[in-house]
């Protein structure tokens, strides 16, 4: 089976973290050695510069061995990876900070779980894995990893560091809410804004909720549509 991978959720977020600022973008295609059991799509936006492309994504489909078959899992993984405060800083006289809008996450927070639920990618993974639809699995972590701390990347309108914190978190493993189906927008984009504030919280950092809440209630806030 195949998926249009361009209308899925997940590019458009991805091109929403890059505000235009990146010339181009490749829509995802297979990339890597592919074999029977193990698939990689890969997605890139920018010219590849020695550190890599400014954003790109790859997803990963790995089936279980087929003498394992009636014990193995299939599993489907996204890694997201974005230099855009790293390239911004490296423009020599062009140079500027970069700082990533709370909007923006939750936009591409929101596009990878509506990806990996999204009806033709979950079809198609279950005709991969020859089981029933419904034996799919929704999202269970996210695995966030930052090498700057986070509270220097995020972009400070809206919030500001807790006094004499020094948690410096580079990120953590956030759990998916099992209580939450995330099939229905509205559930999709309470498990982000829990992982958001959880976010703020780790990385000593105040107003992440009261800004969540400003995102959520005004109509244009950059969160993709659906």
């Amino acid at each position: 089976m195949t998926v249009p991978t361009e209308r899925l959720p997940l590019p458009r977020a991805l091109l929403g973290i890059c505000h235009g600022a990146v010339d181009g973008f490749h829509h995802f295609r297979r990339a890597g050695f592919n074999r029977s059991r193990r698939a990689r799509l890969a997605w890139h936006a920018g010219s590849k510069e020695r550190a890599g492309f400014p954003v790109e994504a790859v997803v990963t489909v790995v089936l279980p061995d087929a003498y394992a078959a009636n014990h193995g899992v299939a599993q489907m993984q996204i890694d997201v990876i974005s230099r855009l405060h790293r390239f911004a800083a490296a423009l020599g006289a062009d140079k500027f900070d970069y700082f990533y809008p709370v909007p923006d996450l939750c936009g591409l927070l929101e596009g990878i779980l509506g990806t990996v639920v999204d009806p033709a990618v979950v079809a198609a993974l279950a005709d991969l894995a020859d089981v029933e639809e419904v034996l799919v699995a929704q999202p269970q972590q996210l695995h966030l990893v930052t090498g700057d701390a986070v509270g220097s990347l995020l972009h400070p309108e809206g919030l500001a560091p807790v006094p004499e914190d020094s948690s410096g978190s580079h990120g953590g493993i956030f759990i998916a809410n099992p209580a939450l189906d995330l099939r229905v927008e509205s559930e999709r984009r309470e498990q982000v804004d829990n992982w958001m504030q959880q976010l703020g919280l780790d990385a000593g950092l105040i107003g992440m909720e009261a800004l969540i809440d400003r995102i959520r209630a005004t109509p244009s806030d950059g969160v993709p549509a659906r």
